[in-house]
């Protein structure tokens, strides 16, 4: 896991303001491995959700949050979260 400056992310999606960050991301997530977020290891066990909420909880925060999961790297920031494969 690592925090980094931000920079161009292509093929990301909105976090819903409804929505909690760490929510967002096991629901991209889950769609980009083909899985049911049920059925996967909860990302609890890669990263704090409720520290990544927090660190995105205001929407401005100017920074890159990455981690691996499932096989898969996300890329958290304010633009959205990216999930790549593998």
């Amino acid at each position: 896991m690592e925090i980094c400056d931000t920079g161009g992310v292509d093929d990301t999606i909105e976090i819903r303001p409804e929505e909690d960050v760490s929510t967002a991301v096991a629901r991209r997530l889950a769609s980009t491995i083909g899985k049911n977020p049920i059925e996967m290891t909860p990302i609890a066990e890669s990263i704090d959700p409720d520290a990544l909420d927090k660190l995105f909880q205001n929407g401005d925060t100017d920074i890159e949050f990455r981690f691996e999961h499932e096989g898969a790297t996300v890329r958290v920031s304010k633009a959205g979260i990216t999930v790549q494969q593998n």
